[in-house]
């Protein structure tokens, strides 16, 4: 695998609501909560990420952190992980996610003031690996189904956590009365 960081526009460029020519600016902290979203103006120095793509939390408490679920540009806090051939993606996803890899890279990434990673101490990882493609691509086509149905269950959250969070503070003000409804 590669990786690459992402970017870091000035904050001054940052909106609160989408707009023609702006993109999701992804940063840590949305893979938690639709709190804080944010979009800058789309750029050719921006790096973008799919919502099945590998990203790898670089800094800070989340040094370590495997997330997905998310499309936008995203920022110098996260890396995107590029496996050498498609059908490596959810062995690579495994690993990342393992307890191996993250109290590996914590170790190494906690060295500085702020605990971060760098290449290097992504290389210095001894991955064991199949050498047959074969087995690969039949992890790959067993893990791939149960990965997307992952994605479709953390979509399906977001989207109630919003229902929630609309409906909730107009049952509290009594704006909506239930009191009448047989469940």
């Amino acid at each position: 695998m590669s990786y690459a960081g992402g970017s870091q526009p000035p904050a001054s460029e940052f909106i609160a609501a989408p707009r023609d020519g702006y993109v999701r600016f992804v940063q840590i902290r949305d893979y938690e909560t639709d709190g804080h979203v944010t979009y800058i103006p789309i750029s050719s120095k921006n790096k973008l990420c799919e919502e099945t793509d590998i990203m790898i939390a670089r800094y800070g408490a989340s040094l370590g952190r495997i997330c997905f679920g998310l499309n936008g540009a995203y920022n110098v806090a996260l890396a995107k992980v590029f496996p050498k051939k498609p059908y490596y993606r959810e062995f690579l996803r495994c690993y990342l996610s393992s307890r191996d890899f993250y109290e590996g890279i914590n170790n190494r990434g906690g060295r500085s003031a702020q605990a971060g990673f760098n290449e290097s101490d992504i290389r210095s990882f001894i991955l064991s690996f199949p050498c047959d493609d074969v087995l690969v691509r039949e992890f790959e086509n067993v893990a791939s189904p149960m990965f997307a149905q992952r994605l479709s269950l953390l979509k399906e959250n977001r989207k109630l956590v919003g229902i929630r969070d609309t409906l909730l503070p107009k049952l509290m003000s009594g704006e909506i009365d239930v009191s009448e409804v047989k469940i």
